[in-house]
């Protein structure tokens, strides 16, 4: 494989070097299937009077490289000095005519003419050095008889002298200001420095340019922001080259990378041809003829020292750029690339505050300013959807973050290329997505969702990975008045979640249930810290009834909350969302230390304490340091453990057995009494008793909400009569009527809590039933 590079070419004509030509023709011989008949030439220009014009040299090259064949090789040795190296059998007057043809581009004045020397190769063992040594005897022969070739069949037919082998060291090819059309480049800098529009002035500056040099397009490439390839931002376009593909905008960073590499070192990139592009990167070359570029001038665009970008100036036909029109592109090129780098400043700023790096989607903040305005100009019914991928974190764990990074990207791309008009999208945060659709009918709006589904569920196949993608979505439908674009997204949101439990790709819509339970949530957490400082939490008891004795034996306690404007909020309202922030952990001790109040009291008045039951929720066993905070409470009132029931609910003993046994086990060395509440609720409950140290079990109020049926009652009998066996007490919950009592008092239940007995009530309502029977004032 033949290395290509910028050091390979010859700047001044975009032939190869001498030492590339030497490297390409070697490795063809030794590693290829060399013709008999292949044919090596060196060429030299010679002028009469004066040192021969580059310019002649660049019509030269460029006559040579049009008439030969793709594979043929034109290099530049010396300074008017050619390397041809032609591929398979030529005739010596093909090459005579090549020669004529070549010569003709020479001046018609000023003494020019060519000269060659030309060897022929025998096959698989010619060497490049015989042809070079025997193509180089041709030439001087030729020059020192006057003819126009000298084809040489053996070099030891002449032998020049020493210094006839030598070629004029090549110049220095530096471009100057010199030869640059001044007048145009002061035209451009003052249109630059005298327009504010900068942006648009750019576009307007390159149309400039390629009406200057005649081409028929021009345009910049840059990298994007965070490096990711390379995009088309600005562009002039006189006249169309080629068919329109839209593919061309963007450049792959691979590819990008590469280019600029090689583009960085060089002050200006000249192809007369496009052909001579290939030298340099051949995936380029072909993307240029995919625009129906036949030749083009390219500068790099620097910052701080690295090559960000470039300027294009393409034409639809092969041309020689002059050298006025080089440096007059360069100098013009060096203005449009000061004006570009503080507009890309700008925009990667913009980027940074408007835009999620990794995806280049819109961020949260920006969705959510744009989405208001869309919204108060909407001209078709709209819906917010949030979205994320099921088992996201999987992915990652799995098949690295990198991988993860792959998928979002690809979302990100998808769902630019699904919305359009007035709808956007951002990315809100890891694998969650937001976007603004309009639709004209439901029908209409759930096809698009079901597409949009079947596209992401389409990308491992895309990626070519070994998993399944299923994308879970909410949607609020936005109804007139909606103006808070938060408050819409939190609604999609809370139609997502429904759905967290899917093993599939499905989307679910809001509904206004759901938005007056989530107002009243907000409410609720808001004042929920409030309420504890002001004691609006009020604690009721609920009376427990030996069934055999017919009294009152203990209580449990059992929250209110009462707010200062005696409006009650229900139990089923905040409990529920106190477990899900957490805030039920504080609650807990606030009830706990109530009640040690009320048994401290008591002990205080000389009554004989009745034990009470208080709830401790699952979250609250989990932290470490509970019980010696129950402790602490405890013994700050001087309250003995006998009289503190702690009641755990039977599916906080389901989640983390083993952790919650533990804990069981502290519980019960501390002296506390230990109920399970809600027994017969799980699947695991007769497996837990074995294990756990329980003194009471509390049968579930469902089994009490109606006459039970025999099934029922052997169920909650034999519940019974094993419990008594174990030396643990049953108390039934939710006893309502007569005929539920007497069911129990006959399977020899011993306690029993329910409305038949009492309501939850303020301690004041129970006083008299509790010590007054009892004979205690």
């Amino acid at each position: 494989m033949v290395l290509k590079g910028k050091d390979r070419l010859d700047a001044l004509t975009g032939t190869w070097t001498g030492q590339a030509a030497y490297e390409i023709i070697t490795h063809y011989l030794t590693t290829g299937e060399p013709w008999n008949g292949d044919s090596l030439f060196l060429l030299e220009v010679l002028r009469a009077e004066g040192a021969v014009e580059r310019s002649v040299l660049q019509d030269v090259a460029f006559s040579l490289q049009k008439m030969l064949k793709r594979m043929d090789i034109v290099a530049r040795p010396g300074e008017s000095c050619f390397l041809v190296f032609l591929l398979g059998s030529h005739h010596r007057t093909d090459i005579e005519q090549m020669l004529v043809r070549a010569s003709q581009v020479l001046p018609e004045h000023g003494g020019y003419s060519i000269v060659a020397g030309g060897a022929i190769s025998e096959g698989a063992t010619t060497t490049c050095e015989q042809l070079l040594y025997k193509a180089k005897a041709g030439l001087f022969r030729a020059k020192h008889t006057g003819q126009m070739i000298d084809i040489l069949e053996d070099a030891e037919e002449y032998r020049p002298e020493e210094s006839d082998w030598a070629f004029d060291p090549i110049a220095e090819y530096v471009y100057d200001s010199s030869s640059a059309d001044m007048d145009f480049v002061r035209e451009m800098m003052d249109f630059f420095y005298s327009d504010e529009r900068q942006e648009p002035a750019i576009e307007d500056g390159i149309r400039k340019m390629c009406s200057h040099f005649g081409a028929d397009a021009g345009y910049i490439i840059e990298r994007k922001h965070g490096g990711k390839g390379y995009e088309l931002t600005y562009n002039g376009k006189v006249a169309a080259l080629g068919v329109y593909n839209n593919n061309l905008k963007e450049i792959p960073c691979l590819v990008g990378d590469r280019y600029l590499e090689l583009l960085q070192a060089q002050d200006v990139l000249v192809c007369n041809r496009i052909q001579d592009l290939e030298k340099l990167d051949s995936i380029v070359a072909e993307r240029q003829k995919m625009r129906g570029s036949r030749s083009l001038m390219q500068c790099p665009i620097m910052e701080s020292g690295e090559c960000v970008g470039y300027i294009s100036m393409n034409d639809t036909r092969e041309r020689v750029w002059t050298r006025s029109e080089v440096m007059t592109f360069y100098l013009v090129s060096k203005i449009i690339g000061a004006q570009i780098l503080p507009i890309r400043f700008q925009r990667f700023a913009r980027i940074l505050m408007d835009h999620d790096r990794l995806t280049e989607a819109w961020n949260y903040n920006r969705f959510l300013s744009e989405g208001k305005e869309r919204l108060s100009n909407a001209s078709l019914l709209q819906a917010v959807v949030t979205m994320d991928i099921k088992n996201f974190k999987v992915i990652n764990a799995s098949f690295s973050y990198e991988m993860g990074n792959t998928i979002l990207v690809h979302i990100s791309r998808l769902l630019n290329s699904f919305t359009g008009g007035s709808e956007c999208f951002a990315r809100i945060e890891a694998d969650k997505f937001i976007l603004l659709l309009e639709y004209q009918s439901l029908n209409g709006l759930q096809h698009r969702l079901n597409q949009l589904i079947r596209r992401i569920e389409q990308i491992p196949e895309d990626e070519k990975l070994a998993f399944d993608i299923n994308c879970i979505m909410g949607v609020c439908l936005v109804e007139p008045g909606d103006q808070d674009m938060s408050v819409l997204a939190d609604h999609a949101n809370t139609a997502r979640k429904t759905l967290k439990d899917y093993h599939k790709s499905a989307y679910s819509f809001y509904n206004r249930e759901a938005e007056q339970k989530i107002v009243k949530e907000r409410e609720l957490t808001f004042r929920m810290k409030g309420a504890m400082e002001n004691r609006e939490f009020i604690v009721y008891y609920q009376p427990k009834i030996s069934l055999e004795k017919k009294m009152v034996i203990g209580l449990e306690a059992l929250v209110r909350w009462q707010m200062r404007d005696g409006q009650i909020v229900p139990p089923d309202e905040f409990i529920p969302l106190f477990e899900k922030n957490g805030f039920i952990t504080e609650l807990d001790l606030y009830v706990y230390e109530r009640v040690c109040e009320l048994i401290e009291s008591w002990m205080q008045e000389g009554k004989t304490p009745l034990p009470i039951a208080v709830n401790i929720s699952r979250l609250h066993i989990i932290e470490p340091d509970f019980l010696d905070a129950l402790i602490a409470i405890s013994r700050k009132h001087n309250v003995p453990e006998k009289y503190l029931e702690l009641e755990i609910t039977e599916s906080a003993f389901l989640h983390n057995p083993e952790m919650v046994l533990e804990v069981a086990k502290d519980i019960k060395k501390q002296g506390f009494v230990l109920t399970m509440d809600d027994f017969g609720t799980g699947y695991s409950s007769l497996s837990l008793l074995k294990d756990l140290p329980v003194d009471i079990i509390k049968l579930d109020r469902d089994f009490f909400r109606k006459v039970l049926n025999t099934r029922e009652k052997v169920i909650v009998s034999n519940v019974i009569h094993m419990a008594k066996e174990l030396n643990i007490q049953v108390i039934s919950e939710g006893i309502e009527t007569r005929e539920h009592e007497l069911f129990l008092k006959e399977i020899g239940c011993d306690l029993a809590q329910g409305y038949r007995y009492g309501r939850p009530a303020p301690i004041e309502q129970y006083l008299p039933m509790l010590y007054e029977k009892n004979g205690e004032g």
